[in-house]
């Protein structure tokens, strides 16, 4: 697994990047249950993708921060590209965070 060959740290102890879990909220809220268990399998599937997801960031933070520190011409079109990386799992990330949300 990715994320434990590469972990993560941040300057605040207490900041995370897995996603929330599903509070009770819904169940005490819900007046079908038969639909609780449809948003709950919705929701497993989102939490198991929003995982895979999350997996692959270790690896372009880890090497974003080590071309960083690379002062070359021809590195600077790995960055970029990198930085594109970067950007699309985010918008993957928050894609997903957004379909949970909604169900």
């Amino acid at each position: 697994m990715a994320s434990k060959e590469f972990p993560l740290s941040f300057e605040v102890p207490d900041f995370s990047l897995m996603p929330p879990k599903l509070d009770a909220w819904m169940s005490r809220r819900s007046k079908h249950r038969g639909v609780l268990k449809i948003v709950n399998a919705k929701e497993e599937a989102l939490v198991r993708t929003q995982l895979k997801i999350m997996d692959i960031g270790p690896p372009l933070i880890d090497l974003y921060s080590k071309l960083s520190t690379v002062e070359e011409a021809a590195i600077s079109g790995l960055r970029r590209s990198l930085q594109a990386a970067l950007k699309q799992w985010g918008r993957a990330f928050v894609h997903v965070s957004k379909k949970r949300r909604e169900s």
